[in-house]
């Protein structure tokens, strides 16, 4: 499924949401629009691989970022016939999501760091009402994120240099969520979510007469906790 195709997605939940207003079972504790707090923990696992200019050969590790997240979400949802759910949610994170390495030799040393610095998305839950306090529900979405990418290369006391990349990734969520009811106006939201997002690269200079295209190709694997209210 391509990112234009999930956009066209979420537009047609938007649509299908309004239509199914009528359906809407008043006493539901899960209809209306909500907002509240979120936090949560992402692991990320970065490919990475490092191509010289001047060679063939590759370089190719696995970095594994990780951190505690936390922001925002709100959303509308509505139960429609048969007790199926149908919602249109946005989260939105600031993230605390790194990893660090460095490498050194008897005159050489090479740092990396890579962050992931927030996450943006708007997904569409389509669940079923387990009982009256209790839904489970699954997640398709669009989500974006910013990472950087940051490694320096000191070679003696004749070359120290350091080379950064900012990028706004993209790329589509699938998960899984359950929303319990506490009262009448406050539940709680526990979801997971699978993003896979496009690459980015860098050309870098390790040396004062080589250089390599490193690429960059994060997924994250994110679990939050919401505490939301509904209005």
């Amino acid at each position: 499924m391509t990112i234009f195709n999930v956009k066209t997605l979420l537009i047609t939940a938007t649509v299908l949401l309004a239509a199914t207003s009528t359906n809407i079972f008043a006493n539901s504790n899960f209809t209306g629009v909500y907002a509240g707090a979120v936090i949560g923990y992402s692991y990320d696992p970065m490919n990475f691989v490092s191509k010289p200019v001047e060679f063939i050969t590759t370089t190719e590790r696995d970095y594994h970022l990780s951190g505690i997240t936390g922001g925002v979400e709100l959303g509308y949802g509505t139960v429609v016939k048969n007790n199926y759910y149908l919602g249109l949610d946005f989260l939105g994170l600031l993230s605390n999501v790194n990893s660090a390495e460095t490498f050194s030799a008897t005159s050489s040393s090479q740092r990396l760091d890579f962050k992931q610095k927030n996450h943006y998305g708007v997904d569409l839950h389509a669940g079923y009402i387990l009982r009256d306090d209790a839904l489970l529900y699954a997640i398709v979405g669009y989500s974006e994120a910013s990472f950087n990418a940051k490694e320096r290369n000191v070679i003696g006391a004749s070359f120290d240099t350091t080379n950064e990349k900012n990028a706004t990734l993209s790329g589509l969520d699938l998960g899984l969520g359950a929303k319990i009811s506490i009262s009448d106006h406050i539940f709680l939201d526990v979801k997971y979510l699978y993003t896979n997002y496009n690459s980015f690269s860098q050309l870098v200079w390790d040396s004062a007469s080589s250089s390599k295209n490193d690429k960059y190709s994060p997924k994250a694997h994110l679990l939050t906790l919401g505490i939301l209210y509904k209005f």
